[in-house]
C-alpha cells in the first residue's frame, strides 16, 4: 500500500493508468501548474475546466474519482511534509514529468526521494530526450550532488521513462523486469529488448547505470 503521485498531470491519461497499481485505500495525487505555454498559466476558467476534465477522464475509466486529489501549482511550491500528510503514507509510485528545466527536475527528484517508500518506484520522464537537455542536466545534478544515503538508482528504461528504486529493492525490480521481457511470447512488444539482451550477452556485457544493473526495454 501507499500513495501514488504524478508531478505533471497534463490531461490525466497516464494518471488514469496509474490506478492499475492502486488499492482501494491508496490516495492518488496529481500536481500541475496548468500552463497555456511555458511561464504563462491558464486563465482561471480554463484551469478549472482542465481539472474538471481530468476528474472526468478518471471517472470514465474507473467510475470513481473520490480517491483522487489534483493540486494546482508549481511542484517547487510543495514540500514533503505536505504531500505525505495528504497521502497518509509514503508513496509507492511517483511519476516525475513536470517542469523540464534543470532546477525543477533536480527539485522534483529530490522531493520524490524524500517521500518514496522503501519498495517504491520513481518514473522519470524525458531523461534522455535530446529535445529537453535540461532534464538530463537536472537528473545528473540530483544523482551526483543530492542523492541520499539510500542511493536510488535506475533499473529499467522504457517508453521515454527511466524507472528507479532504492538500493534495497532495485535488484528485485530489475530481475522482475528481466524475467518479464525474456519469458514473454508477445514478440512485437518485447522483441527489441530481447535483441538488446542477446547482443549484450554475446559480448559478455552487463549494462549498468549509476552502479546498478539496468535493462533497456525500448529506445
Amino acid at each position: 500500500s501507499g500513495g501514488i503521485l504524478e508531478m505533471g498531470v497534463h490531461k490525466g491519461k497516464y494518471f488514469s493508468v496509474l490506478k492499475y497499481g492502486a488499492s482501494k485505500s491508496d490516495k492518488l495525487i496529481g500536481i500541475d501548474a496548468f500552463f497555456e505555454k511555458i511561464g504563462v498559466p491558464l486563465e482561471m476558467k480554463w484551469r478549472e475546466l482542465a481539472i474538471k476534465n481530468i476528474y472526468s477522464n478518471i471517472n470514465h475509466v474507473w467510475g470513481d474519482a473520490n480517491y483522487v486529489e489534483i493540486l494546482c501549482g508549481l511542484t517547487i511550491s510543495f514540500n514533503s511534509e505536505e504531500l505525505l500528510s495528504k497521502a497518509n503514507s509514503k508513496f509507492k509510485f511517483i511519476s516525475v514529468d513536470a517542469g523540464h528545466d534543470a532546477k525543477n527536475v533536480r527539485h522534483d527528484l529530490l522531493l520524490a526521494e524524500k517521500i518514496l517508500s522503501d519498495d517504491g518506484i520513481i518514473a522519470a520522464d524525458d531523461i534522455f530526450n535530446p529535445m529537453v537537455p535540461e532534464v538530463t542536466q537536472g537528473f545528473f545534478e540530483w544523482a551526483i550532488l543530492d542523492r541520499g544515503i539510500e542511493k536510488i538508482t535506475p533499473f529499467a528504461y522504457c517508453a521515454n521513462k527511466l524507472f528507479l528504486a532504492k538500493a534495497k529493492s532495485n535488484l528485485n525490480y530489475y530481475d522482475f523486469s528481466f524475467d518479464l521481457v525474456t519469458s514473454s511470447d508477445v514478440s512485437d512488444i518485447y522483441q527489441r529488448a530481447k535483441d538488446f539482451i542477446a547482443e549484450n550477452e554475446s559480448n559478455n556485457y552487463q549494462p549498468q547505470f549509476l552502479g546498478s544493473k539496468y535493462l533497456r526495454v525500448t529506445a
